[in-house]
């Protein structure tokens, strides 16, 4: 997870691996491997209290090592995270993607169960980040051997340039999921027709034609639903467009 950029790898990790905390369908903070956390009294301190007996993919045990890991790696400056920014708040990180340190000071294992992270400062968004799938866990002694090994519901079974195959994972500490196999295809050339034709069972919609041309359809439900997600807008400040020549329509796009 800590390599994915954008939104359909996020999708698709998010159902893989699971982080100390997740973040449900209403925008709230949730408990993920940890069953509980809170605030030292400095006001910079985060200790997390992790469940017993969560299960990778690969039975071995979840431990506050495992989470150690995980979270020094997407600081790793061999690794090269484009999400390290998520955890450069912690207290010594700098230290750690510069090479001065072996370890991220701030991240510190209290017993098998138990971790602390240390802020540089207050940071109020900081269990949202860890909420985010890039932060999953992973298990660290499988990482050299290539394996996708997470703990969260489905396990990568299949994996290629046209798709992937997602198995439930029966072991999962929520609950095993209620669909067994899930195919994801990377390679269809036209989506919407294979969904007309049946060779799709669900279907993601962004465009507003795909969205209209499916809304004529009687016998296709359309669920509609809020997805957490980030979009960037640029501007070419050298075209002539209202955009570079009106700062006061930037300024109300901002606002928005």
């Amino acid at each position: 997870p800590a390599l994915s950029y954008e939104l359909n790898s996020s999708l698709l990790l998010n159902n893989i691996h699971i982080g100390l905390l997740t973040i449900n369908s209403y925008g709230e903070i949730s408990p993920g491997i940890a069953k509980s956390w809170y605030l030292e009294k400095d006001n910079l301190t985060w200790v997390f209290n992790l469940k017993k007996g969560i299960k990778f993919h690969n039975g071995k045990e979840v431990t506050s090592e495992d989470v150690k890991f995980s979270l020094e790696r997407l600081l790793d400056p061999k690794l090269d995270s484009p999400n390290g920014w998520l955890l450069e708040i912690i207290e010594g990180s700098e230290d750690f993607k510069k090479g001065a340190a072996k370890h991220v000071s701030g991240i510190k294992i209290l017993d098998k169960y138990r971790i602390s992270l240390t802020l540089s400062y207050s940071y109020s968004g900081f269990l949202l980040n860890l909420g985010l799938e890039l932060c999953g866990i992973i298990n660290k002694d499988s990482i050299n051997q290539g394996d996708v090994v997470g703990c969260g519901p489905y396990k990568i079974s299949e994996f290629n340039d046209e798709g992937c195959k997602l198995e439930a994972f029966k072991e999962y500490f929520n609950g095993a999921p209620y669909i067994d196999i899930i195919n994801i295809n990377f390679k269809s050339e036209s989506p919407i027709d294979d969904f007309l034709n049946k060779d799709l069972d669900v279907l993601t919609i962004n465009d507003k034609n795909e969205y209209t041309t499916l809304c004529s359809n009687k016998n296709i439900n359309l669920i509609e639903q809020d997805l957490l997600a980030t979009y960037y807008a640029s501007f070419n400040m050298k075209s002539n467009s209202i955009f570079s020549r009106d700062k006061d329509v930037r300024y109300a796009l901002n606002l928005a």
